[in-house]
């Protein structure tokens, strides 16, 4: 299926402008999103990690979303423990086959517990951009957020998983929804085949990495209604190229370090203007 008619938005040619020939735009609603907290100073996904990110002033955080055997979910972004354990007895079973007592028996090498969902909510304050790891977690997350109607309006979902973005438009059709790539689309029938999932999906925002991705690319998705986010913010230069861009956000691991460091570009953009005036 195309829609190349309905949304042309990704019909370009295959060689790229360059990146950096047009001047940084250092859009003023460049949000910046901790990726599982603030993983890259304290544990993911952690209490302590949504903390940290908060208090370096972070626009929303991201987190995973998975479903234990006994329909509680909970914030973890394998389908076993066993990356994070110290051991355990049952550290290498999925978690959608252990109940959540015995997900809690499995002792973390960080000291920190697994998160319930129901927990983050009451624990964090910004938006949260809610990453669905297996499509099965959804029915469960729309009766949790059934129940907690006052946070729905911070809630974003996300996912590499267009099965899982059909569940929730079904099951949570007033929440956005986005789809995440590890890479802008290359060539043009897989600019095709993006376009065709963000149609379907009603997804609102593209999560890409940035290869491949261009000012145009950028440019006429948010022409036809989608928000571009980008991810990983690790560097100066990182953060310069999503600027370069004009990127809605990005994601990173040091939320802190990525919003002084879009400061600082802000300032020399400021610098720039005003030297050239």
């Amino acid at each position: 299926m195309t829609n190349n008619q309905v949304f042309p938005v990704l019909q370009l040619p295959t060689d790229s402008p360059n990146h950096y020939a047009r001047p940084r735009p250092c859009n003023a609603g460049f949000a910046v999103v901790g990726h599982r907290g603030a993983m890259a100073l304290a544990p993911e996904n952690s209490a302590v990690s949504f903390l940290l990110a908060e208090a370096a002033g972070v626009d929303e955080i991201e987190l995973d979303v998975r479903v234990t055997a006994d329909g509680v979910p909970i914030v973890l972004h394998d389908p076993t423990l066993e990356r994070l354990a110290a051991g355990g007895l049952n550290a290498g079973m999925p978690v959608a086959e252990l109940t959540l007592a015995q997900v809690h028996e499995v002792p973390l090498a960080s000291g920190q517990p697994v998160l319930t969902f129901a927990e983050v909510l009451e624990l964090t304050n910004v938006t949260l951009q809610v990453e669905i790891k297996d499509p099965s977690t959804v029915p469960a997350l729309a009766e949790l957020l059934a129940q907690n109607p006052a946070h729905i309006g911070r809630i974003k979902f996300s996912s590499f998983l267009p099965e899982a973005l059909f569940l929730l438009a079904l099951h949570l059709p007033a929440v956005p929804r986005g789809f995440i790539v590890r890479a802008f689309a290359a060539t043009r029938r897989q600019q095709e085949e993006l376009e065709d999932v963000l149609i379907v999906t009603g997804a609102g925002t593209l999560y890409t990495g940035f290869e491949h991705l261009t000012p145009v690319h950028v440019e006429q998705l948010q022409a036809a209604g989608i928000e571009v986010h980008v991810w990983p913010l690790k560097s100066r230069e990182d953060l310069d190229r999503a600027l370069e861009l004009n990127a809605d956000g990005g994601t990173a691991d040091d939320p802190g370090q990525a919003k002084a460091l879009l400061k600082d570009a802000r300032t020399r953009a400021a610098a720039q203007a005003a030297g050239a005036s």
